[in-house]
């Protein structure tokens, strides 16, 4: 073989080692086939020639997770990689016994593109009722690859169907844009105003710093859940007692509509809606408040069982 031919083969060989090596970016936006979501059940299937992983989520891999967002709610289900395996053409998360999230996910490796997730259970993310669009992102061992769906379509409160949905964009942290898997980004942090961080996560809550953050009920002067009645531990706390003269059944009454709807003309409500307007200072009031959530029947509204 010439010189000529090998420097033309090794030519060759070098660009198909670059189609190969951008084939497996970190960032697949993929298409989808079809994307479900029922109280009990989510499916989502992509035929998409992106659809494959380039290395093994299995241990001694980092965990792997799934997101779904429609920019209000947000749910992340761990996939642990002790619940994957490599079944030579693909890669099988399976996890029978899962209450929540997937019980199956099935990701292509030397086979044409294909992910195929199963699920049992939202994990309290809501089903839409009317138009939304949802983004689910599958993040393979941590950083390693991120395959993005988004799906737009109209939903019942029941259930949610798309078909035949476009490729996908997967989140960019930095763009002052809340997305898929982000607890804030930039300026968009609902959960830290002003204290976003450049990995786009929330830093830890701080107690004490009279600013609500993460899941703090309240904080110090913070309280619009519980206005002057924030407990040291920065939770509003319960506000039903048997106990007589207690001012947080006061502020029940006066931060939580469900307690002023359930009472309209009971002597005991209307006394404890009195209270409230007095800054639930008079203890004897206060009393009236505690029997209009134990006794009246308030308690169930405003107070439901955990």
């Amino acid at each position: 073989m010439s010189i000529g031919d090998r420097v033309r083969l090794g030519a060759i060989a070098a660009l198909l080692l670059l189609i190969g090596g951008t084939s497996h970016a970190a960032d697949h936006g993929i298409t989808a086939k079809k994307f479900a979501l029922k109280p009990a059940t989510f499916v989502a299937v992509s035929k998409d020639a992106a659809a494959r992983a380039a290395a093994s989520p299995a241990c001694p891999a980092a965990d792997s997770s799934l997101t779904l967002a429609d920019g209000v709610h947000t749910q992340t289900f761990a996939l642990p990689c002790a619940n994957w395996s490599d079944r030579g053409t693909s890669f099988k998360y399976r996890n029978a016994s899962a209450g929540n999230g997937p019980s199956l996910v099935k990701l292509a490796s030397s086979a044409a593109g294909r992910l195929r997730i199963v699920g049992h259970g939202l994990g309290g993310f809501a089903i839409p009722d009317g138009p939304a669009t949802i983004a689910a992102v599958l993040e393979l061992a941590g950083t390693s690859e991120r395959f993005c769906m988004a799906f737009t379509g109209t939903g019942n409160g029941r259930v949610f169907l798309v078909r035949n949905a476009p490729a996908a964009s997967c989140p960019v942290c930095g763009n002052n844009t809340l997305e898929a898997g982000e607890a804030c980004d930039g300026s968009a942090a609902p959960d830290c105003p002003g204290e976003c961080q450049a990995d786009c996560t929330c830093p830890p809550p701080v107690c004490g710093n009279n600013v609500r953050e993460a899941s703090e009920a309240c904080d110090g002067t913070d309280a619009s859940a519980c206005p002057g009645a924030c407990a040291a531990d920065c939770t509003c706390g319960s506000p039903c007692s048997s106990g007589p003269g207690d001012a947080a059944a006061c502020q029940a009454f006066g931060t939580v509509p469900a307690c002023t709807a359930c009472c309209s003309e009971d002597e005991e409500c209307l006394a404890c809606v009195q209270a409230f307007d007095n800054g639930c200072s008079d203890p004897v009031s206060n009393d009236h408040c505690s029997l209009a959530l134990t006794v009246v029947g308030c308690a169930a509204t405003c107070c439901p069982a955990p």
